[in-house]
């Protein structure tokens, strides 16, 4: 299911992304754009600790299993969200985030509840599995799923909306790089979601890995977050 390997690699991730939040917190990067950044991070590390929790529970342990797995969709739902929150604050250069942007939100949090509740209702797993093709979804994860999909690829078609129009060399690095870190977990999801090929359940969170170096990449040697439009 989850490799040692994998386990280690998380960990060192986990260790990367909080060091790195910290520095950049204790230089002083608190503006709107960094703190929704933080945020999205903070999913990324709760969705690694549920799986590594998978690690170390006995297979036979459904409940527990089950447990992990509700708490992955911290980071599964509300990622894509924050992705698209990031993207949009960025080209409107926002200094404090307009309360309707708490409605991109919405479906996320809507998502959690399904989740939890979903022996109640079996909307979201008809039979859950940590095993991939063992899993029955359920309609509403196609409705869910859709709605990551499209806060992923609109906050790629702003970024680069904005790039063409403002005619930067760095905002187009920028761009791309933000492009690029957002396709890579819309792609491997919806491999894993409608069964294309047969992935395994870290697919998903380890291509939202590739996503945060990538930021991290952008906001160190690209001043991604730190350049304003």
């Amino acid at each position: 299911m989850i490799s040692n390997t994998l386990v280690i690699i998380f960990i060192i991730v986990i260790t990367f992304i909080l060091t790195f939040m910290l520095k950049s917190y204790e230089k002083g990067h608190k503006h709107l754009i960094y703190r929704i950044y933080y945020l999205l991070s903070l999913t990324l590390i709760i969705w690694l600790i549920a799986l590594i929790g998978m690690k170390f529970t006995n297979v036979n342990s459904i409940n527990q299993l089950y447990f992990w797995d509700s708490l992955t969709y911290i980071g599964v739902a509300f990622a894509p969200a924050f992705s698209l929150v990031i993207a949009l604050s960025f080209v409107n250069h926002y200094e404090k985030m307009p309360k309707l942007y708490l409605a991109f939100f919405v479906i996320p949090f809507i998502t959690n509840i399904m989740v939890w509740t979903n022996p109640l209702h079996h909307l979201h797993y008809v039979n859950f599995s940590v095993l991939a093709q063992e899993v029955i979804f359920g309609p509403y994860i196609y409705f869910s799923g859709l709605y990551s999909y499209l806060c992923m690829t609109s906050a790629v078609i702003i970024m680069l909306n904005f790039t063409i129009k403002s005619q930067n060399g760095l905002y187009l690095k920028q761009a791309m790089m933000f492009a690029l870190s957002n396709l890579i977990p819309v792609i491997v999801s919806a491999l894993a979601t409608f069964k294309i090929l047969d992935l395994p359940i870290t697919a998903t969170p380890i291509a939202f890995i590739v996503t945060i170096i990538l930021h991290g990449f952008s906001i160190s040697k690209l001043n991604y977050l730190s350049i304003t439009p």
